[in-house]
């Protein structure tokens, strides 16, 4: 994905929280303030190279403040509204506290207050504070920020980023040499396994380690979408599975294998099981209305 891309899926994916999170709060069905905090810290030791921790793992209800770098100075308040009422309460504490530190950020996650800051040392923030960030990233800090949503929000029921173009990413991995060719035009079969192996890793989970390739995990699409893809990485294990044999085989007779050689019957195995993963992929693009075709010859 480009740059461009992981900014949208960053800020999809963090909107999507906030309102996700809004009708939890007007529900009543409980408590989101600890997953906001750690939302929030882990981003922001991202977005600004930063080191908060969340005092409240420290001191439980810690008053005033949520997040504290020491390095920086900076203490953040993360409430879900930071109404004026919240504002002056927290300052209240902070007094009460004898807390000096640089900074004082009281961040409203749903919404904030328009009105001005009763105290020059505080800052009243709301969401735009994290997004205006997100939107002047580097690539690099911007897959970090995308874990990260990845992994605190519950993407299997609410991930925001279209099944078919995640799908549509994974079908483009999957029409790559080491499916299309037959073992008869294979150069290297441990080649061959590597790119195997980078199929299996983001149909797992959704990218490839060292490569700008980014889409769902597994557990995230819909159902049939699931199971279908499971179909194709068993296949391609059982790929994986011969070479694996023909590679113990060759150690046993050698101490230094340099070539691995395939019978008759295990390409003929690992041929069919191309055409079977080609055949998949080739009918849950169509069923799902992508264009792609893969052949295999």
């Amino acid at each position: 994905m480009s740059t461009q891309e992981e900014i949208k899926n960053a800020i999809t994916r963090l909107t999507f929280l906030q309102r996700h999170i809004e009708n939890f709060v007007k529900q009543s069905f409980g408590d989101l303030s600890f997953q906001i905090e750690v939302v929030v810290k882990d981003l922001l030791n991202v977005l600004e190279n930063a080191d908060y921790v969340n005092v409240n793992t420290i001191k439980h209800n810690h008053p005033a403040i949520d997040l504290l770098d020491q390095k920086q100075g900076i203490a953040i308040q993360v409430t879900t509204d930071a109404s004026m009422t919240k504002v002056k309460h927290t300052l209240k504490m902070y007094e009460k506290h004898s807390m000096a530190y640089k900074k004082l950020i009281i961040l409203g996650f749903i919404k904030k207050t328009n009105a001005k800051s009763p105290c020059p040392l505080a800052k009243i923030v709301g969401i735009e504070y994290l997004l205006d960030k997100i939107k002047s990233s580097n690539y690099e800090t911007l897959q970090k920020v995308n874990d990260i949503l990845q992994r605190e929000i519950p993407l299997h029921l609410l991930n925001p980023i279209d099944d078919n173009t995640c799908l549509g990413i994974v079908l483009g991995v999957i029409d790559r040499s080491a499916v299309r060719d037959l073992t008869r035009s294979e150069g290297n079969y441990s080649d061959m396994v590597v790119g195997l192996k980078e199929i299996k890793e983001v149909i797992h989970n959704g990218k490839i380690y060292g490569k700008s390739i980014r889409a769902k995990s597994l557990s995230e699409y819909q159902p049939d979408i699931r199971e279908e893809l499971e179909q194709i990485e068993f296949s391609i294990s059982k790929i994986i599975q011969i070479y694996n044999i023909a590679k113990n085989q060759a150690k046993n007779q050698s101490s230094s294998p340099t070539f691995i050689c395939l019978d008759s019957i295990e390409r003929q195995a690992i041929d069919d099981y191309k055409q079977e993963i080609a055949a998949l992929a080739n009918q849950l693009a169509k069923d799902k209305g992508i264009k792609r075709e893969i052949k295999v010859g």
